[in-house]
């Protein structure tokens, strides 16, 4: 039985806006008012949910008592959802003494406080709560925490919080908060800073509307019953444990004769412990995990010996993570994993010349002709080439060698949008740092005029990026980056719910 809550709608008064512009350099600002209506429809106070208690010569039955009310509290006050109930947003900011009481103002924070009251019910319940924020301003951000630093997971766009309360948690009201800020100004630059500007001050005189629902259920005594393909949420954490089941001990020492460097690593089952849903198909029952954060340790891959095997060796470590109950195998990140989540498509910039004398952006492939011409090819007369095979030929000549243009790099915020742009970009205790530097189980071919360098994918401070082993003329590099292993779970395995962090728990 669910109780659902629904048509929050949000009304500005123009008496108050945010409208920010440059004159004489002086910014002014005015306060907006939003407010929350909601539009409640309950399905239902009651459910059944059956328990038996059995004794010799015969059976008992109970139906258990379902009742379920959703509150809303903020600054201490509730006030359960009934039909038009109307609720301030700027009641639910933390004190600022610059924006005056009852108005709401970029540079505001606050927390929108849901309290579910399952003290009256007689089984554990699991609960599910979404909102829409497509029509708040743009740069409105939303957390789980109190210190404003891990986002909300968002599901095509809608932001969803999910949790089960047991038997013991039930018997007090449980919150379910949702913490927001709305940053004075959005971008790094003064261009990008007067641009989100103006596009803040679109919203002044609309009628903003968003939908909030929550959704409480029974949770199953033997276990949720649900899927975690089918109840996860991409960027949710996961218990899955790398080092149970056949996981434990397992290490691996990558060879000099693989990665062509004397410095050896040995990475363990136990360096990963925790986990993030990276993908999910509810129709498979499908789940991959992936690292919270890259390893600690760093792999030194170097030489054309590195660069044969850096795929193999990269997808060896990531192997080890992927023994542990529930777990059917684990490797590397690979390109198709971030490839599939970007807008970027380097087909696109195949006709275009970002390559000039020199000159270079970061928008596509790089043609270093030195003309205006534009190609995808170039061909040596000298040097040591590494073919597709892994085969090695020496150009001279008589018999030159040509090769193809492989390797491209973007910047991340421009074509990779939330969640998987903190997923894969940002620290997962610090959502404004970047991650350390970590491979990508890719291998490129990198063209200059006068020889051709062989290099790795690597993520690099928001970018995707790359890191070079050799190139043709000789010349050797040795760096060192850390690994991020992807672990794929059994089909439809099932959860028993979430703990008090609000971490799925694998019913295995």
């Amino acid at each position: 039985m669910k109780i659902k809550k629904e048509n929050l709608e949000l009304e500005n008064d123009v008496e108050y806006w945010k409208k920010k512009y440059k004159k004489l350099n002086t910014k002014f600002l005015v306060a907006m008012v939003i407010m929350l209506v909601l539009m409640t429809s309950i399905l239902g106070m009651y459910a059944y949910a059956k328990y038996i208690t059995s004794v010799y010569g015969g059976t008992s039955a109970y139906v258990a008592q379902w009742s379920v009310k959703v509150t809303m509290g903020n600054n201490g006050v509730d006030g359960e959802f009934t039909d038009g109930t109307t609720i301030n947003m700027a009641s639910t900011k933390v004190s600022n003494e610059n924006v005056q009481t009852g108005k709401i103002a970029p540079g505001d924070k606050g927390q929108i406080i849901l309290n579910i009251d399952a003290r009256d019910c007689e089984t554990a319940v699991a609960y599910v709560v979404t909102m829409n924020p497509s029509n708040l301003p743009t740069n409105m951000n939303f957390y789980s925490d109190a210190g404003y630093t891990v986002p909300i997971t968002t599901e095509n766009g809608i932001i969803t919080i999910r949790g089960t309360m047991s038997l013991e948690e039930r018997a007090s009201i449980q919150p379910v908060v949702i913490y927001w800020d709305w940053p004075f100004s959005t971008g790094t630059t003064t261009e990008e800073k007067d641009a989100n500007d103006l596009v803040d001050t679109t919203f002044m005189g609309q009628t903003l509307t968003a939908n909030i629902s929550a959704t409480v259920s029974q949770v199953n005594g033997y276990g949720s019953g649900e899927t975690l393909a089918s109840i996860g949420s991409i960027g949710e954490y996961v218990n899955y444990d790398a080092t149970s089941g056949s996981g434990a001990g397992r290490s691996i020492t990558p060879s000099s004769s693989l990665t062509g460097s004397s410095t050896t690593t040995t990475f363990y089952s136990s360096d990963v412990t925790k986990w993030r849903i990276y993908s999910k198909n509810a129709e498979t029952g499908e789940v991959t995990l992936i690292a919270a954060d890259p390893t600690s340790k760093t792999l030194t891959l170097s030489n054309k010996t590195g660069w044969k095997n850096a795929v193999n060796v990269l997808n060896s470590i990531g192997d080890i993570y992927g023994h542990g109950n529930g777990a059917t195998g684990g490797r590397s990140i690979q390109e198709t994993d971030i490839s599939s989540h970007s807008t970027y498509n380097p087909e696109n910039y195949k006709n275009n010349q970002h390559q000039t004398n020199g000159t270079a952006d970061n928008l596509g492939y790089y043609y270093y002709t030195g003309n205006s011409n534009r190609y995808e090819t170039e061909t040596y007369t000298s040097g040591t080439f590494i073919m597709d095979d892994n085969s090695e030929v020496t150009a001279t000549a008589e018999s030159p060698v040509t090769m193809r243009q492989t390797y491209y790099g973007y910047t991340g915020s421009s074509y990779i949008a939330n969640p998987y742009y903190n997923l894969i970009f940002r620290q997962s205790t610090n959502s404004s740092a970047w991650k350390p530097n970590f491979w990508v189980a890719a291998r490129y071919v990198y063209l200059r005029p006068s020889y051709c360098s062989f290099r790795v994918r690597v993520v690099s401070s928001g970018n995707v990026s790359n890191d070079g082993l050799y190139h043709s003329a000789g010349n050797v590099g040795r760096p060192s980056y850390a690994v991020v292993p992807m672990v794929t779970l059994q089909s439809n395995i099932q959860v028993s719910g979430m703990d008090a962090n609000g971490v799925w728990l694998l019913d295995i």
